[in-house]
């Protein structure tokens, strides 16, 4: 499994959790782990991901 380039990730709105679907897609057969949307929400209070504008919508740019 590779990890896709940020030029390759969606380049429209996603729902909070169409965003753990697409991560965890990603993730879950390199670590044998899922990204939980608690998880998501820690990541947004501490500033490692930009939290979304509007409500559960995540855009990538």
């Amino acid at each position: 499994m590779i990890l896709p380039h940020w030029s390759d990730l969606p380049g429209f709105d996603l729902h909070l959790d169409q965003l753990i679907e697409l991560t965890n897609g990603y993730l879950r057969p390199i670590t044998g782990d899922i990204v939980t949307k608690t998880m998501m929400h820690n990541y947004f209070k501490a500033d490692v991901l930009v939290a979304p504008d509007k409500k559960a919508i995540i855009r990538f740019i």
